[in-house]
């Protein structure tokens, strides 16, 4: 499962300097579990706020999906991802850039390790 179907409600943290945060528990990059702040966006911070008042959910998986009656699905399918993906690459006209899949959220990771100093022969090796 890629690493943005796990976050969780009680994922989203308001640091001390007033922005905010997505704890990443585990990943690939840090396979012990010490966990990692990914600084993200208020305009993502109200969409998440606002999914959450909209299912009434106040704990579970940001990224959820619906049963056929409408009850809420404890997370998001993996193929999920990769189907919403694949809309909004197909609605966005998103050609020259190749095909998107849904793990390719994870650019955001090696960016991160290239920040950190890791060398791309290391990052590739990783995956």
């Amino acid at each position: 499962m890629c690493e943005i179907n796990s976050f969780r409600f009680d994922d989203l943290k308001t640091l001390p300097n007033g922005k905010h945060a997505l704890l990443l528990r585990k990943s690939k990059t840090d396979q012990i579990g010490e966990g990692n702040l990914i600084l993200i966006a208020d305009d993502l911070v109200e969409m998440i706020n606002h999914s959450q008042d909209k299912i009434k959910q106040i704990d579970g998986h940001i990224l959820g999906s619906f049963k056929r009656n409408l009850s809420v699905r404890e997370s998001l399918d993996p193929g999920g991802l990769n189907k919403i993906v694949k809309f909004l690459e197909h609605k966005a006209k998103l050609t020259s850039i190749g095909e998107l899949s849904g793990c390719s959220v994870r650019v955001g990771a090696a960016l991160d390790l290239i920040d950190k100093g890791v060398r791309l022969e290391r990052i590739m090796l990783r995956g």
